[in-house]
């Protein structure tokens, strides 16, 4: 099973099965393959038996698989479900994981009485810690006692002053229960107590970026990512810069590079900075900085397309073609109906004396894809003039210049017209 040999594990384990029908391991083992090959029937006997030899080790897995089916909609498997967390709270009452999960039935089911007496007794054995205060209070709202809920973390507040995350949730519960001017006051004192605690740094750029004061949210910002780099905190400084009407290109740069120099392990900070290098007509440090990029792969794919799109259009800057379709090629395979590659890779390959009829499929697949757009029936008319095509390429000229609107002064488009027709205007002169 480690290794992924799902096939062979399952083979192993039904004659360990024949051997010994009744070992609650086999057992286990076998629901968590069914499971995996949506067997579900043959997986919860597998785990009904695991339970029924061995319910100390293995209540866990066989009330969370009745849960999820019950929640689903099998009413017959959530009675079942019910039946084992109560066996097992009676049987196991001071265990953790049991008093968890009988108290999210509770909850689940409405009964918020029974489930805060569960709480109750989580708290002797546990203490009053910060996530059963949490508990506590979302008990109680979801019951709809939110004057009570609030209590509770006021109390513990005051009980806890130095607790940093729950000085930041008493403004984010505020701010839910929409008391804005409270939220806002209590997050002012909290940031004059301790202008260093993280989760109110989170809480106030959430804050600041919810009433559109983005300098304000890149002010937290900034303080959290001088605490460490994070990628999901560049990202949110990156959107309020983009969001910000009041930020110029210069400061959008500056922050790219920083970023990129922040995380030099993502490729999607390359692909930034490479874009603003090519923006300021820095074209070969862009493609080495694409390249390293490229290389570093990343988890997104419309990063890893992109790069390969801008280093595309970089090396057809710079007249090299075979680097050019190559990145062109890569792109299309991570997505094959990109009309703006297409009709790129297209026109490229027709003008420099490429492969025609593949030039012409791609460029085909734009006007079917956007049979409205100027430039890609351009472009299909130009290939189809190419080709010896001109009476199907002046059809199409035609229809590019008809929806050409503001493009109508575009000078390619312009020139490609009067050559395909100039020929028509001198017969009739």
């Amino acid at each position: 099973m480690d290794a992924s040999d799902y096939d062979d594990a399952l083979a192993l384990s039904e004659f360990a099965y024949r051997l010994k029908p009744t070992d609650p391991t086999i057992n286990y083992f076998l629901g968590i393959l069914y499971r995996g090959l949506r067997q579900d029937e043959r997986s919860l006997a597998h785990f009904k038996t695991a339970y029924e030899q061995s319910p100390t080790d293995y209540w866990q897995t066989y009330f969370a698989t009745l849960y999820a089916h019950g929640e689903a909609g099998n009413q017959r498997l959530a009675k079942q479900a019910k039946k084992v967390i109560e066996t097992e709270y009676k049987r196991q009452p001071d265990k953790a994981e049991v008093l968890e999960a009988y108290q999210q039935m509770l909850v689940t089911e409405g009964q918020f009485a029974k489930a805060l007496k569960v709480q109750d007794r989580i708290d002797r054995q546990e203490g009053k810690t910060p996530y059963n205060v949490l508990k506590r209070y979302r008990i109680l709202l979801v019951e709809g006692k939110g004057k009570e809920a609030v209590q509770v973390v006021e109390n513990y507040c005051k009980e806890e002053p130095d607790d940093d995350y729950f000085q930041a949730f008493r403004g984010d519960m505020y701010l839910a229960l929409g008391q804005k001017e409270k939220a806002q006051q209590l997050y002012n004192q909290a940031y004059s107590n301790n202008p260093d605690n993280p989760y109110l740094l989170q809480s106030l750029a959430r804050f600041y970026k919810s009433e559109h004061a983005y300098q304000e949210e890149r002010e937290m910002l900034d303080a959290l990512l001088s605490m460490a780099p994070d990628e999901q905190l560049l990202d949110l400084y990156f959107e309020s810069l983009s969001q910000d009407t009041t930020v110029g290109n210069d400061e959008q740069v500056a922050f790219v590079q920083k970023a990129y120099l922040m995380e030099p392990n993502s490729a999607k900070w390359h692909y930034y900075w490479a874009l603003a290098l090519a923006q300021q007509d820095s074209i070969q440090p862009a493609l080495e900085v694409l390249e390293e990029g490229v290389r570093l792969g990343g988890k997104e794919a419309v990063i890893r397309f992109s790069m390969h799109v801008l280093s595309g259009d970089l090396y057809l800057r710079l007249e090299q073609l075979d680097s050019c379709f190559n990145h062109y090629e890569k792109a299309l395979l991570l997505d094959p109906e990109n009309v703006y590659v297409l009709n790129n890779y297209a026109y490229t390959l027709a003008v420099n004396g490429g492969d025609l009829k593949k030039a012409e499929k791609m460029s085909q697949k734009t006007i079917e894809k956007e049979p409205n757009n100027a430039t890609y029936l351009d472009t299909y008319a130009w290939i189809l003039h190419l080709q010896g095509q001109d009476s199907l390429a002046k059809f199409y000229m035609r229809r590019a210049m008809e929806k050409a609107g503001e493009m109508s002064d575009d000078q390619e488009l312009k020139q490609h017209y009067n050559i395909l027709f100039e020929q028509d205007e001198n017969k009739e002169k």
